[in-house]
């Protein structure tokens, strides 16, 4: 069974629910960024280098093996998701220091310069969102990775994979302590496009920051596929296609019923703010579903940076900038 790598922290939980108000006031003090081109570079370069060579060969040699020979290999998370990870934690070493954890991450959340990451991810037993982030979160938000497991935090390319468990590419997992213990898929199951838990979080901490002083919230959405569109009906499909048909159904519903619950939901968001014009949407749109593979292409990069440079997400990106009082 594929296991989760949970890292023991002593003593206290990081960021204590006492010290919430630090944090956001740190966080969300408004200040200018800025980063030198070679660091975007990197970061770009990054994003863009394929994991499908890695995914190749965890499926191939330890999850295959493993497969006719239970025992083989060890230990048991060394599977084509721990393969995937040691790729992406190259992309994100600077100068040689190792991964980041949750709890590295919490310290410049603490300090006010990074801002609160949150990864959605899903319990299989229960159909519940699971969310990990380096601060402790209410609750009521669902079911937190900091309180089921108090004492451990995760590698942050671990919680992205946990977030990011396309079905049968990366297995499912679990926590690896020699128990049984709940399984963490894809947190698209329950909030494909984070819509749900950035508003959940916009209520909870909007009048803080209007307290603190911030004058307008923005919520930036970046849409990986495309709006739907009926195309032509093929109506040529008869009896087979009732063998797979609700199967479709349910993969299809998932996104329209998630997409439709989004935009009820920011509508109600936007018109509670819309008197104190204190909140604005902004959302990059696609042309053409994006690719979902491991890999890029040339021409999956080239397509993308048209999507990018296209007229409405170029007018998007200037609405953000004069909001941020920057330039592009």
């Amino acid at each position: 069974m594929p296991g989760v790598r949970a890292v023991r922290v002593p003593g206290q939980r990081g960021l204590r629910r006492q010290r919430g108000s630090d944090v956001l006031r740190g966080s969300l003090r408004g200040r200018r960024i800025s980063a030198r081109p070679s660091v975007l570079d990197r970061i770009l370069e990054a994003a863009e280098t394929s994991s499908l060579d890695e995914a190749g060969w965890g499926l191939a040699y330890p999850d295959l093996l493993r497969a006719f020979l239970p025992l083989a290999v060890y230990p048991n998370t060394i599977d084509r998701a721990w393969s995937l990870e040691r790729a992406w934690a190259r992309g994100l070493q600077m100068g040689g220091r190792p991964p980041s954890t949750m709890r590295d991450w919490a310290a410049g959340i603490e300090a006010g310069w990074r801002p609160i990451p949150v990864f959605n991810a899903t319990i299989v037993e229960t159909g519940e969102r699971f969310l990990i982030s380096p601060v402790d979160l209410p609750d009521g938000w669902g079911r937190v990775f900091s309180t089921i497991y108090p004492h451990d935090t995760l590698d942050v390319v671990t919680a992205a994979r946990l977030s990011a468990t396309f079905p049968y590419v990366t297995p499912i997992a679990r926590r690896d302590r020699g128990r049984t213990d709940f399984h963490i898929a894809d947190g698209g199951y329950f909030d494909n496009f984070g819509v749900a838990t950035a508003l959940q979080a916009l209520r909870d901490v909007g009048p803080m920051y209007q307290a603190l002083g911030g004058r307008k919230i923005v919520l930036v959405e970046l849409r990986s596929a495309a709006e739907p569109s009926l195309g032509d009906p093929r109506s040529h499909r008869g009896w087979f296609f009732q063998t797979f048909g609700p199967i479709l159904t349910l993969l299809n519903v998932r996104a329209g019923a998630q997409r439709f619950r989004n935009d009820v939901e920011v509508a109600d968001f936007a018109a509670a703010h819309r008197a104190q014009d204190t909140f604005e949407r902004l959302v990059f749109k696609v042309a053409k579903d994006g690719p979902l593979s491991w890999k890029l292409t040339e021409g999956d990069k080239r397509a993308l940076r048209r999507e990018w440079l296209a007229p409405e997400n170029q007018q998007e990106l200037r609405r953000l900038t004069s909001l941020l009082g920057c330039s592009s």
